[in-house]
């Protein structure tokens, strides 16, 4: 399961910041400023004004934090990314950490995941982390560990969770916790086709019999094509 760059994802979502701002997002000048110059596009006057001395609020940590994130994601150059992210966590802006993960996690997997669980300590409000250590999880057949995360992710998640249930079914399943798996099921099938998945369920042995079980019996149709 690919984990999209989180630093995009908040680039999008960031303007929802907007209806925050002044006294209620910005609560003091100097994010008002930065929270100016972020909309202007302004990301180099940004990170070039960073006092590495200065204790900055969460609010200016977010738009100081999201130039350096955008600007590394505007090079090709690895070495200047990872740069930019260790920037962006330096001034407290914590999910460059799954940036920094998304940078590694092809060519250094075990290093990546690390990035993954400093994120996990900040307890950050985000699914992402939580939704990675469960497929580790997971792909590890530690099931009860993977719906912890899962239980978590799901928690934090806004809007669509098809991803998130899809594996809360697998693994509740696994666990022989066939109530909550069938729900799981119900609800990942309800916001996403996973035609393709359920197909490759009659192949794995830890799905035998799934379509006679009394909980899925109203899907059977489904694992019979």
């Amino acid at each position: 399961m690919k984990i999209v760059s989180f630093a995009m994802s908040l680039l999008v979502a960031s303007f929802a910041f907007k209806a925050f701002a002044n006294d209620q997002f910005c609560s003091d000048d100097t994010c008002k400023k930065l929270e100016e110059q972020y909309f202007k596009k302004e990301y180099d006057k940004i990170i070039a004004a960073i006092d590495p001395k200065k204790r900055y609020s969460e609010g200016s940590s977010f738009y100081i934090g999201m130039s350096y994130t955008i600007l590394a994601e505007r090079t090709d150059s690895p070495e200047a990314k990872d740069k930019l992210y260790r920037q962006a966590i330096a001034i407290k802006y914590y999910p460059a950490y799954m940036s920094l993960y998304n940078l590694y996690r092809g060519k250094n997997p075990e290093a990546a995941m690390a990035f993954v669980k400093e994120y996990i300590k900040t307890d950050p409000r985000d699914p992402a982390p939580f939704l990675v250590l469960s497929e580790a999880q997971f792909n590890k057949r530690n099931y009860s560990e993977a719906d912890k995360y899962l239980r978590k992710a799901r928690q934090l998640s806004k809007g669509h969770t098809s991803k998130v249930d899809w594996l809360l079914f697998k693994t509740n399943y696994i666990l022989g916790n066939y109530t909550s798996a069938s729900q799981m099921f119900e609800s990942a099938i309800a916001q996403s086709r996973f035609t393709e998945e359920i197909q490759a369920l009659k192949s794995d042995t830890r799905f035998v019999g799934i379509e006679n079980r009394p909980e899925f019996k109203q899907y059977k149709p489904l694992f019979s094509k």
